[in-house]
């Protein structure tokens, strides 16, 4: 009797996020001063073809699921079966979305050989990204630039507010498009700038006229560049 489950094919075809990004990282051939400057664009694109690939790949799980008749036979297919699947899928999708789009950040901003230290705590605060480093942030904390990634701001944006106190310089990277006023509002008076894509901030206008809503590509050349002479 097979008691393989219809998710479990999916599991084993499906790549990490970790093989999935790095999989686009290095077909990079980017010069640093193009990127920098079309850091927005790439952003998208690599998001773009994980997503395709993911969907394509999810199709393939399902088809096999079927020919394997891990959903029943053909003529009686478990409804049970299914939908346990897709739920699953779907719950897969969401959790790999946001994951996907914080290695995204981490290996473009590697790329750019920007210093930068992951995951690391400060306070019992879990960080997401530390540039350049936790040690320097000891040294001079305000000196230091703490980045939060959140694909959208579903994702928990509310614990950025209390992470922002660790720093005069903290930064929240996005590509939300539906983000409200008065969540800009309240973000902006903890003192918390939203990075998003140059796209998005052009097309959405309480964005463009919003303080604390700053592209990509201006946190580079304004914060990044600036502070790095510092670091070295």
């Amino acid at each position: 009797m097979n008691n393989t489950k219809p998710f479990d094919v999916f599991k084993e075809m499906m790549p990490s996020s970790v093989e999935f990004v790095e999989k686009y990282i290095l077909k990079l051939n980017t010069p640093h001063d193009k990127l920098k400057t079309n850091f927005s664009h790439y952003l998208d694109e690599i998001q773009n073809k994980i997503y395709v690939e993911y969907l394509s790949l999810e199709e393939q799980a399902f088809n096999k699921a079927i020919q394997d008749g891990l959903f029943g036979n053909k003529d009686s297919l478990s409804m049970e079966k299914l939908k346990s699947f897709f739920l699953s899928v779907s719950q897969s999708r969401k959790s790999r979305a946001g994951k996907v789009f914080e290695l995204i950040i981490e290996n473009l901003l590697k790329y750019l050989n920007y210093p930068i230290d992951t995951q690391k705590k400060i306070k019992n605060l879990k960080i997401d990204f530390i540039l350049p480093s936790r040690k320097y942030y000891d040294i001079d904390p305000l000196g230091t630039i703490l980045l939060s990634a959140k694909r959208t701001f579903r994702e928990r944006w509310k614990q950025v507010v209390s992470e922002a106190g660790q720093s005069n310089t903290f930064f929240l990277a996005t590509i939300d498009k539906d983000i409200t006023k008065i969540q800009l509002n309240e973000i902006q008076n903890s003192g918390i700038y939203v990075i998003n894509t140059e796209k998005n901030i052009n097309s959405i206008m309480h964005y463009k006229n919003s303080k604390n809503v700053i592209s990509y590509e201006h946190f580079i050349d304004f914060h990044l560049d600036h502070q790095i002479k510092n670091w070295e």
